[in-house]
């Protein structure tokens, strides 16, 4: 109907022209904006029908955790942090703690403790080899001055110390190594006791190399033992003096930790990167099971490591590096976290994640471990090592307490307890994304409200925002005490006109003095949602015999029954059919290469039918144009509309036809003229898609 449509009749349809019918009392063809959805993407409290006023989302309830991956009660989502805590406070978002160096050792650090040795608690830490070719076991009363107490007692055959744990008011080491001695020592705070000729003699084998796992149950001790000349590992108990064996397997496997359990000893058996079982020894009934196998990907097994298995609101939890925490109750197993690997690689590094490898450490009632924390109900980002570096992160290696001692993920030789806030490290951040479930819809951004506590010298809170999936960051301004001094507790900040996208991303940056943090309570955001409006026709046409067509001369071919039925069975088929409406113009794209796919000036034969901008259609494409001259249009905007962009071959129709389903068909028989002559007004509803 291209070349004709004009000429000929009002509209056309599906590739059939028609002409408008009009009375006095009715129109003959209205033009509306289509609802823009009766519901959400999502289930929700508001209709985008009512488009009146400006929508809000907020941050809320920060103690409820940063959920990984759970959503807020609202629209926004957190996505992670550095060094912000949202756990100590109630409802709000604070510094967390800096970092203090106690110790910086010769060797690395592997393993830690704290406890009564002998009378008197002790900090302990065990380290790899020494210039001595030995590992090394350190004492130290205030936590910072560290004596070396195994240098007498260690031989060179042991490489690494696994577990330095005070038991009982006695202190056990566990290593790795090569040798027949010095695997599993004692130490009372006066003398050390080798327990390894008497664990070999107990066990099935005649070698012991390694010991990487302790628990105890009531003044019995269990740990692991490995044979590796055999491939054998046993579960070995100590009581009342002596060793014996519960359980052995000659299978090449590791027992990388244990924990006790109800009373029970709880245990991980496997190989790094490929299968460990969750175990269980029942101590009142004698006899080993399994609970469950499950795939690992990096337990360590060359010692070092901190803790996979902790007690938490009476459930054990399991952490299956380098993925996955799970909870037991005695009865069923839940996953409660998994490594979302989309955060992996975002901005400079890994650190929306957290670190699993080295396990974790209990404190003040959590589990934490390199980047992650949990509460025992929900997960949360904790804070940067020393560097502040997005790549690497800060193990726990034990607690003392009062605060947990750490190590660098850098320089595994430096031993830090937590200290007074973090300052204005460029890493005090918090991430969070906008409505996930109307990302697709375009928004006008108005404001960003923050409510706060009052503000003292040198605290600061920023806000900026990245639409570009945070490869890069806008300041959108701050609350600070410089600038509004100590009164205020609330503040708004102003998109710059026009920041219309789908899709945000926001980051509030917290700066304090050291010895005080800004507590942020709230954000909420103003916005209007700016969906793609769609266009509704409602045509009344003429549907006759005999019809005469716009030039006055020409009869229509079709009888009017013929045009009602070509009416009725587009409605009812419901497919989408292009529609020339009164203005349509129509050419082709004249260029022999044809039409990119980025092009923002499409030549084309002739403009003249156009308006001077507008939105023209190029196969299932939709672009927008800002300017024309007679044979190009300019300032194009490809994929309008949600449309794809593509290439296009020369002679291409272009158009401002539109793609348009009917939603609704009413017909009225008139009385005919002469008998036999069919007469019917159609009236139907067309809507843009």
């Amino acid at each position: 109907m291209a070349d004709i449509k004009r000429s000929l009749y009002n509209v056309a349809l599906g590739g059939q022209g028609f002409i408008l019918h009009g009375t006095p009392l009715k129109p003959s063809r209205t033009l509306v904006q289509a609802p823009v959805f009766g519901n959400r993407f999502a289930s929700g409290d508001r209709d985008y029908a009512d488009l009146t006023f400006w929508w809000f989302w907020a941050q809320t309830d920060w103690s409820a955790g940063f959920k990984d991956p759970t959503s807020w009660a609202d629209d926004a989502q957190y996505y992670y942090s550095t060094n912000i805590d949202a756990w100590s406070k109630y409802g709000a978002l604070q510094l967390t703690s800096g970092l203090v160096l106690k110790k910086t050792f010769d060797e690395h650090i592997y393993c830690g403790g704290y406890g009564l040795v002998g009378g008197t608690n002790y900090h302990f830490i065990g380290t790899d080899d020494d210039t001595d070719d030995k590992p090394v076991v350190y004492k130290s009363s205030d936590g910072a001055t560290f004596n070396d107490i195994s240098s007498a007692q260690m031989s060179t055959s042991q490489n690494v110390v696994c577990y330095t744990a005070p038991i009982n008011n006695v202190l056990w080491v566990g290593s790795v190594g090569l040798g027949n001695t010095n695997v599993v020592l004692s130490y009372n705070d006066a003398a050390w006791t080798d327990h390894s000729s008497d664990i070999i003699t107990a066990m099935t084998g005649s070698a012991l190399a390694a010991s990487r796992a302790i628990a105890v149950v009531s003044t019995d001790i269990y740990i692991g033992a490995e044979d590796y000349s055999h491939d054998r590992v046993s579960l070995m108990k100590y009581s009342d003096g002596s060793w014996s064996e519960l359980a052995t397997w000659a299978d090449d496997t590791n027992i990388f930790d244990m924990i006790n359990y109800l009373g029970d000893i709880y245990y991980l058996k496997g190989k790094s990167g490929e299968l460990v079982e969750l175990r269980v020894w029942d101590v009142s009934a004698g006899a080993d099971a399994l609970v469950r196998e499950f795939k690992n990907d990096s337990l360590t097994n060359t010692g070092g490591a901190t803790k996979y298995l902790h007690i938490i609101n009476g459930k054990l939890i399991i952490t299956i590096p380098y993925k996955e925490i799970w909870s037991y109750d005695n009865i069923s197993l839940t996953r409660i976290w998994k490594r979302d690997e989309t955060k992996h690689n975002i901005g400079s590094g890994a650190e929306a994640t957290g670190s699993l490898v080295l396990g974790g450490v209990y404190h003040d009632n959590k589990i934490w471990w390199g980047n992650l924390m949990y509460d025992g109900m929900y997960f949360f980002n904790t804070k940067k090592d020393i560097s502040e570096t997005a790549t690497n992160f800060l193990y726990p290696i034990y607690t003392d307490r009062a605060n947990i001692r750490w190590k660098d993920g850098v320089d595994i030789t430096k031993l830090y307890a937590d200290s007074v806030y973090k300052g204005t490290a460029d890493k005090n951040f918090i991430v969070f994304n906008q409505i996930d479930t109307i990302s697709t819809i375009n928004k006008l951004f108005y404001s960003v409200n923050l409510i706060f506590n009052k503000l003292v010298t040198g605290q600061k809170i920023a806000i900026e925002y990245s639409v570009d999936e945070m490869a890069s960051w806008v300041a959108l301004g701050n609350a600070s005490y410089s600038g509004d001094g100590g009164t205020t507790t609330s503040k708004i900040l102003y998109f710059p006109e026009n920041t219309i996208y789908s899709k945000i991303w926001i980051r509030a940056k917290l700066e304090g003095g050291l010895a005080n943090t800004p507590e942020l309570y709230d954000i909420s955001m103003a916005y209007y949602p700016l969906p793609y409006y769609k266009q509704r026709w409602n045509l009344t046409l003429n549907c006759i015999d005999k019809l005469i067509l716009l030039d006055g001369s020409t009869e229509e071919p079709k009888k009017g029954e013929e045009l009602r039925n070509i009416m009725k069975m587009f409605w009812k088929n419901r497919n989408a059919l292009e529609y020339q409406d009164v203005d349509y113009a129509a050419t082709a794209i004249n260029d022999g290469s044809g039409l990119t796919a980025v092009a923002t000036t499409i030549t084309v034969d002739s403009t003249a039918s156009f308006a001077e901008q507008g939105i023209i259609r190029i196969e299932n494409e939709k672009i927008k144009y800002t300017g024309r001259t007679a044979v190009a249009f300019t300032g194009c905007t490809r994929h309008y509309d949600g449309t794809v962009a593509s290439t296009h071959a020369d002679d291409t129709v272009v158009s401002n036809s539109y793609k348009v389903i009917l939603t609704n068909y009413q017909e009225t028989t008139l009385v005919g003229v002469k008998p036999k002559i069919n007469e019917f007004l159609v009236e139907v509803e067309l809507v843009e898609i």
